[in-house]
């Protein structure tokens, strides 16, 4: 018995540590400057579906995912397959040119185009649709209105990749040092007309073939 509880420990032990591991690094296409803080480092491009319709998250974006609430965070690793739609819909939720039902529907197809589980994207697409997700892109507006920004400018993400992470650091404490060394810039798309589009677009599509599937109402 004394074995087998070792072997059990053991086993605890190694998986705590791989997750653990696994939390610390940063998805592609992005660097870590705190726990589950990110900044884009390169521009992130998502097609919806075989269409001309394209969503960019420009360089210099910082995220901390909290459109997907916490409570939902039961799905795979930051490095799996839903990292990408995440960072999506959360710069979908900051910059607020499209809807939130806009914004949830890009999350659902993303995630399904990517290849996460049915029962994951499901459950992570139903739990944005509750009052937690509601709160999560009121929040965005209220920061928004009073005068919070989430970009960097190129240069100052620069300067952060060459900085080491700080155990200690926030999102609040990242953005208030780059306030301090203006390295921070109010930014909007360049074309949020067609952003809009796209977004219209994509919550079409998730209601004309996805929707019946499902059962995942808005």
């Amino acid at each position: 018995m004394k074995t087998l509880r070792y072997w059990y420990q053991s086993f605890f032990i190694v998986l705590v540590v791989l997750i653990q591991s696994c939390v610390s690094m940063p998805p592609p296409g992005t660097a870590r400057l705190a726990d589950n803080v990110f900044v884009v480092v390169y521009p992130l491009r998502y097609r919806i579906e075989q269409t001309s319709y394209v969503i960019e998250v420009p360089r210099g974006f910082i995220t901390d995912l909290a459109s997907i609430p916490r409570a939902l965070w039961w799905w795979e690793s930051p490095l799996d397959r839903s990292m990408g739609p995440a960072i999506i819909h959360d710069y979908l939720y900051w910059d607020q040119t499209c809807t939130k039902d806009e914004a949830d529907a890009v999350l659902f197809i993303a995630m399904k185009e990517n290849g996460v589980k049915r029962l994951t994207r499901n459950g992570v697409y139903a739990g944005v649709r509750t009052p937690l997700g509601d709160t999560a892109f009121e929040d965005n507006t209220n920061a928004r209105v009073g005068g919070e920004s989430r970009y960097f400018t190129s240069a100052y993400t620069d300067i952060l990749l060459d900085r080491s992470v700080e155990p200690e650091d926030t999102l609040q404490s990242i953005q208030r040092r780059a306030t301090a060394e203006g390295g921070m810039i109010w930014l909007r798309p360049p074309q949020a007309e067609k952003l809009k589009a796209t977004c219209k677009a994509a919550l079409s599509f998730y209601e004309a073939n996805i929707l019946e599937v499902t059962g995942l109402r808005h």
